[in-house]
């Protein structure tokens, strides 16, 4: 991929053009941004990868970089566009990455940075599904929800999802469930989490190969103090989708009762630190991983 800087005086005289300006980059969509503070000139483009942003000061006469950084990660999804920096009331547009939390009510419209999946009515699928959830933009990431629900059908279940696409995510999840799962991954539950609301569940990537899955019961008179445990863990490789990045959200199935009573006692958190499914279960309390 070659990248090519042209320049003229006139746009409309051929004769004005001069012999293109090339600078290397391994990427695509590049941009050039003049910063009338410090007449400086800056080149945003995108990743190879298509995941990745990548900043650098660039000499347009002879096409040299200055140092390379990456502002954001990108958006969780695969072959981004190019950025494109611009002015707006003396300030350079940012990104912020911190804490994000959000707390849904019923009918609210989600957030632009929030995806949901539902199947047609029409569709042949014997239960329905409710997902939604936002973008990964960190490597290292934790994710929770504070889940009221007592599930009285058999099949119903509500909790969160690292989601890849409808054959791979990992579940970890409140379920009325007489499935059985094989010996050797499934344990018994601690009485402390049976039959208690709300309930806590957490996603954590605090590596890069590696999920945990703790949970526990939050005190809303003060946060800080909930002690959570490590139900279970999970490989990063069933949901590795090379660069596309996941989704992760919570989801409600089998009955629209489950996906009402979840929406209106549900705050989820994100906070960046940088088919397999886990359940924990209430009529039949194991914990079991499922391939």
């Amino acid at each position: 991929m070659q990248n090519l800087i042209f320049s003229t005086n006139s746009l409309f005289n051929a004769l004005s053009w001069r012999i293109p300006t090339e600078f290397n980059f391994t990427g695509y969509d590049p941009s050039l941004f003049f910063n009338d503070h410090n007449d400086a000139v800056y080149l945003t483009e995108a990743t190879v990868s298509g995941t990745a942003i990548a900043l650098a000061t660039i000499d347009i006469e002879t096409g040299v970089l200055g140092d390379l950084s990456y502002p954001w990660n990108g958006i969780g999804l695969g072959t981004a566009e190019g950025p494109h920096l611009c002015k707006k009331d003396d300030y350079l547009p940012g990104i912020d990455d911190g804490l994000d939390v959000v707390d849904f009510a019923l009918d609210s419209v989600l957030p632009s940075h929030w995806v949901h999946i539902r199947y047609y009515p029409n569709d042949t699928i014997a239960k329905d599904i409710t997902f939604v959830g936002r973008r990964q933009i960190e490597t290292l990431f934790s994710f929770s929800v504070d889940l009221n629900f007592d599930p009285q059908w058999l099949g119903e279940r509500a909790g969160n999802s690292v989601y890849l696409d409808e054959k791979r995510h990992i579940d970890f999840s409140v379920a009325n469930e007489d499935a059985t799962v094989p010996q050797p991954v499934a344990s018994a539950l601690s009485p402390e989490y049976r039959n208690r609301t709300p309930i806590r569940l957490e996603v954590a990537a605090s590596n890069t190969a590696h999920f945990t899955f703790p949970a526990g019961f939050p005190d809303l008179r003060n946060q800080e103090a909930i002690d959570m445990k490590t139900i279970g863990h999970a490989g990063a490789s069933p949901v590795n989708g090379r660069y596309q990045g996941v989704v992760v959200g919570v989801n409600g199935t089998t009955s629209v009762q489950t996906i009402e009573q979840y929406q209106q006692h549900t705050p989820f958190v994100f906070v960046p630190v940088n088919e397999q499914s886990v359940e924990l279960r209430r009529e039949a309390p194991t914990l079991h991983l499922e391939d």
